[in-house]
């Protein structure tokens, strides 16, 4: 007879499996990033607040502008209803950062179930408490 003990870690393990199968949310995922913006975004904005603009069926360009040495890029994607993006933006947080203002942009793929137009995004940053809402362009 099997105890107690195992019994519930054998649940545990089938309900752990299950999570964190294809049950889960969709998510998109961070295909690249570079620095300076894509075609069609300016590289010296006037107030530097980030960008989203689609460069494929799919995919999606953010530029944010920050350090170039400790840029913001995407930690978390993650895709809500139809019509909605959560990204949370982190900084490498390693050594000294410059002090200067430069575009880096991250490519983010996104599953074609997340792709609608309107396509609304909300920033958040590991940071800070700052968040933002934009929609892509």
């Amino acid at each position: 007879m099997a105890s107690w003990g195992r019994v519930a870690c054998g649940v545990v393990l089938v309900v752990g499996a299950f999570l964190s199968s294809g049950c889960a949310p969709p998510t998109g995922g961070l295909v690249t990033t570079y620095r300076g913006a894509p075609p069609g975004v300016g590289a010296t904005p006037t107030d530097f607040t980030p960008v989203a603009v689609w460069t494929g069926p799919s995919e999606l360009s953010l530029v944010t502008y920050g350090s170039s040495s400790c840029p913001y890029t995407p930690a978390v994607i993650q895709t809500g209803p139809v019509g909605d993006l959560e990204i949370l933006l982190d900084t490498p947080g390693v050594g000294p950062c410059t002090d200067d203002l430069a575009p880096t942009t991250s490519v983010i793929a996104l599953p074609t179930s997340a792709v609608a137009h309107p396509l609304h995004v909300r920033l958040t940053f590991a940071d800070s408490d700052r968040e933002m809402r934009l929609t892509v362009r």
